[in-house]
């Protein structure tokens, strides 16, 4: 091979035509990709509130860093906190300084993070499998429910997920390039985004990366890529981006280097938190797939299959491409994403502590997998067949019971969730006959297992404002005066909601708890804001107006403190004041008997209004 571009030319067929995939993904589908991910992920990002606690806390670190000026060390609730590295603070404190201190602005980091991993996995995909194979891998990932989630939600793993890809994605074309300028450029694209991925999230995206390039290059039974891989400019590369950070954070604050190792990501693996059995990633990863997780199954096992055989096959080089068949270097990429998305999902798996989230990397790799999957033949497959048609039975069979979901759930009164039970119902119902006709006709399983979501998302976005009013805190602080008046002292017992502190500007008190803020409580004194229980509420409440936040459960214990009435509520929070909060504020109080069981909605009302309970059903 010559160059680059004869390169992709020999490791791909997209010049050739393909037996499966429907000509408008050739003609259209970059186009309608793109134009349907710009809708999925950025319409209605702002029409909610910050739900906790995640959005809550990446909201609120962000803000205090603009408050205080110290973009160097973390605070939540004002405390130190050393649980992550800065990249998202700080992208998001930026975002909050241009556009102000909107759900929106906060939202778009993750939102043009997914973005780009979209238009990664989509441009990977042309390299690897051609024009269609593009398209189609690029929509897999776009209608997988968990990577549209992630691109919704301001928590860290999304932008986490690009910048690992990124990493990945470079270095294996690096590996893939044969002349030396081009080689060279990507793998320190690699190395620079493997500095970013290490300032998302710590030292994971290290371990990982060794990981996957070892193992890869184990399989093929070639190492040459790791003596290709400029390490001295990239190790500085590296140095320079991630590492000024890690030595001024130590330098301010001489507690940090033991417990960012140690604490948070050698004792955590194996601590008591969110713990699951050792075959959880295994089983939930497929299902973030949403439509394509069993079609997913049958897709994977040819991948290893056709991964473990490379084994037996003999080495080839890029530059003996020319008298190499195609399939030798298709053997090569298939077997990358293999180890890739293994790699993400074998690494957690090692460790006690297991969250949904977690698995975001996993995704490009997966979609990348179908996408090459789907551009070979597939109607012959009688497995990717049947399991479009399970596919179909399940969605039909949630459409149909989504009606009658909508009508026994307590979570938001059922007469406003019934129209979304009903498009909902329709999308799954449309979805499953299309799924139908698929396993029928292979050449539309490229396109109708993403179907579902993409009907769907419509009307989940149109009714999220719906649950986060009831179900989130920050919906009942939109009735408090604006801004809340300085003297008004805040506190919360036995919960901690992290949003309450980006929306109020202030410091809360926790009593009862101290939750992910321990360790940064326990330097310097902090008691004022870390109360041992509901006896130390006295005290507190005769120091001036105060509003205290309490959960459902403890509101049997609640309701009989005297000096507290309830300012407003909803299914998951209640908000009480005492006697000179509500002469602050110029509130009327709600009567104990006005908090009833889930839907519950009761808003701050003024002083001479005549408001009532809103109707539970």
């Amino acid at each position: 091979m010559t160059n680059s571009t004869t390169c992709c030319r020999t490791a791909t067929t997209g010049d050739q035509p393909s037996t499966t995939a429907p000509g408008f993904l050739t003609r259209w589908g970059w186009l309608a990709v793109v134009l349907v991910g710009l809708a999925m992920y950025f319409v209605g990002i702002g029409s909610y509130h910050f739900l906790d606690p995640d959005e809550g806390r990446y909201a609120e670190i962000p803000r205090e860093m603009l408050e205080s000026g110290d973009f160097v060390t973390p605070r939540l609730n004002y405390v130190k906190y050393f649980e992550k590295p800065p990249l998202m603070y700080w992208i998001t404190a930026g975002a909050f300084a241009l556009a102000g201190e909107k759900e929106w602005a906060g939202r778009a980091v993750p939102a043009t993070a997914g973005f780009l991993t979209l238009l990664l996995v989509m441009g990977l995909g042309r390299r690897m499998w051609g024009k269609r194979g593009g398209v189609i891998s690029g929509w897999v990932y776009l209608t997988s429910v968990l990577p549209l989630v992630m691109a919704r939600l301001l928590i860290i793993d999304g932008l986490f997920g690009l910048c690992l890809s990124a990493c990945w994605a470079s270095w294996w074309l690096g590996t893939d390039t044969e002349e030396a300028v081009p080689k060279r450029r990507w793998y320190l694209a690699a190395w620079a985004c493997l500095a970013l991925a290490t300032l998302a999230k710590g030292p994971t995206a290290i371990a990982m990366s060794v990981g996957v390039v070892l193992v890869y290059c184990g399989l093929r039974r070639d190492f040459r890529p790791l003596r290709e891989m400029a390490w001295a400019s990239g190790l500085l590369l590296f140095a320079v981006i991630a590492l000024p950070w890690h030595v001024l954070v130590s330098l301010a604050n001489p507690e940090f280097p033991y417990y960012y190792i140690v604490v948070q990501h050698l004792l955590r693996a194996a601590g008591q938190e969110h713990i699951k059995p050792a075959w959880y990633f295994f089983v939930i990863t497929p299902l973030g797939m949403w439509g394509w997780a069993l079609i997913a199954l049958p897709v994977f096992w040819a991948a290893l299959r056709k991964s473990l055989a490379l084994w037996r096959r003999p080495v080839t080089t890029a530059a003996q491409d020319a008298d190499t068949p195609r399939t030798d270097r298709e053997h090569s990429a298939v077997t990358f994403l293999v180890v890739w998305a293994l790699g993400v999902v074998v690494f957690f798996s090692l460790s006690r502590c297991k969250l949904v989230p977690y698995m975001q990397p996993a995704y490009p790799a997966l979609a990348l997998l179908i996408g090459w999957y789907l551009t070979r033949g597939v109607r012959a497959v009688t497995a990717v067949r049947v399991a479009a048609a399970v596919t179909g039975l399940m969605f039909l069979c949630l459409g149909i019971a989504a009606p009658f979901l909508a009508a026994d759930q307590d979570v938001v009164p059922a007469a406003s969730f019934m129209p979304l039970a009903y498009g909902l119902a329709a999308g799954m119902v449309i979805s499953a006959l299309a799924l139908f006709v698929s396993s029928f006709r292979g050449r539309w399983l490229t396109f109708t297992p993403g179907l579902v979501l993409a009907l769907i998302v419509p009307f989940l976005v149109a009714n999220i404002p719906l649950f986060a009013q009831y179900k989130r805190v920050g919906a009942i602080l939109d009735g408090m005066p604006q801004p809340m008046p300085a003297d008004v002292r805040i506190a919360e017992w036995n919960s901690y909601d992290q949003s309450l502190s980006f929306y109020l500007h202030r410091r809360v008190a926790l009593i009862g708890t101290r939750d992910e803020l321990k360790f940064g409580s326990e330097i310097g004194d902090n008691r004022e804001y870390f109360l041992e229980g509901p006896e130390d509420l006295p005290a507190l409440s005769s120091k001036g107006p105060l509003l205290l936040l309490v959960i459902p459960r403890d509101w049997s214990t609640a309701r009989t403190w005297e000096e507290f009435q309830v300012a407003a509520a909803n299914s998951s929070n209640i908000m009480l004041g005492n006697r000179a909060f509500f002469e602050r504020t110029k509130l009327r109080p709600w009567p104990h008997e006005a908090v009833t069981k889930s839907p519950l909605l009761l808003m701050p009302q003024p002083q001479g209004s005549a408001t009532t309970p809103l109707p539970a059903r």
